[in-house]
């Protein structure tokens, strides 16, 4: 779970938010998803505060929580509900998950998945489509 107190560490990210500004990538999460705005256990004014507050809210067309579905992970509900607010097909959705729920969501939405290994714990992610051990390693795939 990413801390709202640590949302700062998204900044490190900027060539890949130039990366998506450059291409017209949305540069979208859910919040119970991926990691690159993800993993948000809080409420959707705190992650909007925190976003604030670090100057990256702009970065995001999109942002879902597990409260706006009705079917928790693994049900696909929270992919479905992004794609549907981003007006796309979910195989031109590119998910980004470290958990073994995680990947089995967004596989199940249709999407493409990125496994973010986590030091954590151990994830089987044989079904992921890439498995990355940083963010940054997004520029080389959708490259």
């Amino acid at each position: 779970n990413v801390n709202p107190k640590d949302y700062h560490s998204i900044k490190k990210l900027s060539p890949l938010w130039e990366f998506f500004n450059k291409n017209d990538i949305n540069s979208n999460t859910t919040k119970d998803t991926g990691r690159l705005v993800h993993k948000f256990r809080a409420g959707q004014q705190v992650v909007t505060k925190a976003l604030e507050q670090n100057k990256i809210d702009q970065v995001f067309d999109v942002i879902v929580n597990g409260d706006m579905v009705k079917t928790k992970k693994p049900a696909p509900d929270i992919y479905e509900l992004m794609v549907s607010k981003l007006g796309i097909k979910p195989h031109q959705c590119l998910a980004v998950e470290d958990t073994e729920v995680g990947i089995l969501s967004a596989k199940l939405a249709g999407c493409d998945v990125v496994f973010k290994r986590n030091q954590r714990y151990a994830v089987n992610h044989q079904t992921a489509d890439y498995v990355i051990d940083h963010l940054a390693e997004l520029l080389e795939i959708l490259k």
